[in-house]
């Protein structure tokens, strides 16, 4: 009769370790999820944030052509986008 409190008393030992491994590593998991997370996010708004920027540059770009060319160049460069734009079906 000895024997059974001492086994349930290992037994109980055992699960009170492997529950308490699986905590860990269950917290493990999700410390490393929330890091992958917000790792992506911040590179997510970095390609944001640097395609908004080749978008100002461009845009600058165009706008520097249009108001140092004459208005015969701007007209014809701009013909010339609508003959394509109509050309490529949209």
């Amino acid at each position: 009769m000895t024997a059974v409190p001492v086994l349930l008393r290992a037994l109980s030992r055992r699960l009170v370790y492997g529950v308490g491994i699986a905590l860990a590593v269950l917290a493990l998991l999700w410390a490393v999820w929330r890091h992958g997370r917000a790792a992506g996010r911040a590179a997510d708004a970095i390609t944001r944030a640097e395609a908004r920027i080749r978008s100002l540059k461009q845009a600058a770009e165009v706008r520097h052509v249009v108001e140092t060319d004459d208005a015969d160049a701007v007209s014809r460069r701009l013909e010339r986008w609508m003959r394509d734009r109509d050309a490529d079906g949209l």
